[in-house]
Order: C-alpha cells, then structure tokens, then sequence
C-alpha cells in the first residue's frame, strides 16, 4: 500500500460557522462508479509516489521522470495544490507526467484543495483514483482524498464516510491487490504533526478508519 503525508492549513469549526471557509465536502460514496480497467498484465509494478508539490519545480520532475529506465509503470500524485498542474496557458502536466509512464498517473485531491479542483486531476491516462478505482491487471488503485473531519484544510471527510468509500472502492474491485493511494497517513503510522498543534506537542492527523482498513486486508 501506498499512504501520502499531506501538509495542512488550519480550519477550525469556528472559521465554518463565520462563513471564512468552504464547509466540508460532500461525501460521493453512495454513487458508485465502476473501475477504470487498463490494459496489460504486470507482473510487478514499478510505482513513482510523490505529494504535496506546493512550490517545486514540475516541468524538472517531468526531466528526472523521462531518464528513469526502464519507467515506471505507474505514477501516484498523493495530492494538494492539483492546480500547479493545470497551468494558465492550458497545458496539463498531470498528462506530461502520466506520458512517462507504462499505464498512466492516479491521483486524488488533499485537504488543502477546494472540492472543485477534483477537476484538474484529470487528462489523457491521468485517473483520479477518489471517483473510481483503477485496476492494472492483478492490482488495484484505490484513492482516499482530503483529510478526517473535524481537522485542518477545506477537503475534510467524517471517518465514517473514509470507512464507507474504502469498503465501497475494494467491493467494486474484488480480490485484486490493493494499493491504496490516501493524502491523510492511517492513525499511527508517520500521522504526529507539531504544525497547528494546540499546546505545541506534536498530535495525530491521521485517519482511524484509514488504518481499520489496511489492518483487515493483511
């Protein structure tokens, strides 16, 4: 399994209720969608995972991407800042990036991205992997966007609503490998963050339903 660390903006339920920020984003589990099935058999899957790219430079990405040999099969874009790939002059470097590839790049949002972003997480082999799981041959993507609610960012979901769409994401691929691509960590695995802690301790940010998960698939 593949589990992104996420950075994040502070959001209290105070700045919610004076109308400062966006208010949680709805949960999208009840509509189903089905897998985005890719062609091929890998044996293996040589994977490419990185997040939270806020001010680095792409297009250099995109340069160390194209020497790799032999390229990765697949590349995993663990969210925040979805817009830095949709540049003004209309080029998607999310495509660029998935160019370099075997089979494409999954993304999913962080919690730092407003709900409508999802839309740039999109293109030519660019799957986000929230709205629809992607299965390459015996293996799976699964997406987790956002961050638990109540915590900091504008993307948040409830942990009954993580715990709903990861059962609803691993249903609808069966007995495939799961690689589960997640912006927030599970709930004890790299999840202490200092950042916005109250008395200054370093606190969990990670998900509960999120390593409930991933223990009951080993």
């Amino acid at each position: 399994w593949v589990v992104a660390r996420y950075n994040r903006q502070r959001m209290t339920s105070t700045h919610r209720r004076a109308g400062k920020f966006p208010k949680r984003a709805p949960h999208r589990g009840k509509r189903r969608i089905p897998p985005v099935i890719l062609s091929g058999q890998p044996d293996q899957l040589r994977l490419v995972a990185f997040s939270d790219y806020r001010v680095q430079d792409i297009q250099l990405l995109v340069s160390e991407l194209e020497k790799l040999n032999p390229k990765p099969d697949l590349i995993l874009y663990g969210g925040d800042d979805l817009q830095r790939f949709r540049e003004p002059a209309g080029e998607n470097l999310f495509e660029k990036l998935a160019a370099v590839s075997r089979f494409g790049l999954c993304a999913v949002a962080g919690n730092d991205d407003l709900p409508r972003p999802r839309k740039f997480a999109s293109g030519r082999h660019v799957f986000n992997a929230q709205l629809a799981p992607v299965i390459v041959g015996d293996y799976a993507v699964v997406g987790v966007e956002g961050a638990p609610d109540p915590g900091p960012g504008f993307l948040l979901h409830t942990e009954k609503d993580i715990a709903r769409h990861l059962q609803g994401q691993s249903r609808a691929v069966g007995s495939k490998k799961l690689i589960v691509l997640s912006h927030t960590p599970p709930e004890g695995i790299l999840d202490q963050a200092q950042r916005f802690s109250i008395d200054g301790r370093p606190r969990s940010i990670g998900s509960r339903a999120l390593r409930r998960f991933l223990r009951a698939q080993t």
